[in-house]
């Protein structure tokens, strides 16, 4: 009898089934949306992967972890870390921010909370960066390159702001507030953090000065309508010191030639006699807080720039001698505070500056200026140093 060979059964597993018949090594029929066991059983029916996914599974396993986490979408750029703004904002976190502070100030307002402003109202930050560079450079000049990543991030401050500038809101308010006081910083700090860089320079220190008034003036401007906002918000504190220069000044008698400075004004016409004497009283009120009081804020030296008459930028522009006077005594508050390092070179420079602009009959009245700010030499002047007389010259 001749067996005829068996035929191989067709193999009928299935390879898609669902996972609930996989479970119970059941045979799948694979209906959709439910198989007839899950149909059967009123069970969910959720299926298996894919024939290939084996296969995929294997391959995936393969691959490292690391590889993983990487996009299946793009292929993989490496973006590179901008690590000298990652040293300027730390510069800024640990160093730079306590230099605006006195005793009565909390540290967290500059180091943390303006921070995170900047990350909310970048303009803030670029401007934090750019201070921050400048700082950096003051303390390690041969680092040359700073300046201009000051001037950069400056640039994009001043950019992302003017949108705002017109139209400031409550919301903007506090972050408008710190980027126009750091434009006047930044005014101050760019140019004049070397005592000796107006013997390069072809600019004119009064002439800047001028400029830093209007840009600290341009503070008060931009956020006038929030100004009570501002001071009953989180930097409240800022403007606590200002109370203490609110009251009338102290007597002129303490400094002589102030008195007779007063009695010479009493010649000019009545405006500018009024103009002239608010600016000497509102000095005053300052010299008396800085000058005896270790702890009063530097920031105080921004203000009081906002509290003279705008006539007494044009009276500087035309290098009238009461105005160039009264900016000389200016300098002497601004030598009260030498850890004020953005500030640091001016008083020499603007000093130097009026000297040369006034006639020698002023001279005497800036002696007193002179003494104070320890600028006792005129070796800045080179050959054509002038004669100073502590006597009227008629």
């Amino acid at each position: 009898m001749q067996l005829k060979p068996r035929k191989r059964k067709a193999h009928t597993k299935s390879r898609a089934g669902c996972i609930a018949c996989k479970h119970q090594h059941t045979k799948c029929d694979e209906g959709r949306p439910r198989c007839g066991r899950c149909e059967r059983l009123d069970i969910d029916c959720v299926l298996g992967p894919p024939p290939s996914s084996a296969s995929s599974s294997r391959q995936t396993a393969s691959r490292p972890p690391s590889q993983e986490l990487a996009s299946p979408t793009r292929p993989h750029v490496a973006e590179p870390l901008h690590i000298l703004d990652l040293e300027l904002l730390h510069n800024y976190s640990f160093d730079t921010y306590a230099t605006f502070l006195g005793k009565g100030l909390d540290h967290d307002v500059f180091r943390t909370k303006l921070v995170q402003l900047g990350f909310k109202h970048t303009y803030v930050l670029h401007a934090l960066l750019a201070i921050s560079a400048l700082h950096m450079h003051y303390k390690d000049a041969a680092r040359t390159s700073l300046p201009t990543t000051a001037a950069e991030h400056f640039d994009s401050a001043l950019h992302l702001a003017q949108s705002t500038m017109g139209h400031v809101t409550e919301e903007d308010a506090i972050a408008m507030f710190f980027f126009s006081s750091t434009t006047a910083v930044y005014a101050l700090a760019k140019d004049y953090s070397n005592p000796y860089s107006h013997l390069t320079s072809a600019s004119d220190p009064v002439d800047d000065f001028v400029l830093y008034f209007n840009l600290t003036r341009g503070v008060h401007t931009i956020v006038r309508h929030h100004w009570p906002f501002l001071e009953h918000s989180w930097i409240g504190p800022l403007f606590k010191d200002q109370a203490s220069v609110a009251s009338p000044a102290g007597p002129a008698s303490d400094y002589p030639r102030v008195l007779e400075l007063q009695e010479l004004l009493q010649a000019c016409e009545g405006d500018l006699r009024e103009t002239y004497a608010h600016a000497l009283d509102r000095w005053l009120a300052y010299m008396a807080v800085l000058e005896t009081t270790a702890e009063a804020e530097i920031h105080l030296l921004l203000v009081w720039p906002i509290e003279v008459d705008a006539e007494v930028l044009t009276l500087l522009s035309c290098r009238d001698p009461f105005a160039l006077i009264i900016l000389a005594h200016y300098a002497v508050l601004i030598s009260l505070r030498p850890n004020a390092w953005w500030a640091a070179g001016w008083p020499v420079k603007i000093l130097d500056a009026i000297i040369r602009s006034l006639d020698p009959e002023w001279y005497r009245f800036v002696e007193w200026p002179r003494a104070k700010i320890n600028h006792h030499d005129l070796s800045l002047f080179g050959d054509q140093a002038p004669s100073i007389d502590v006597e009227m010259v008629n």
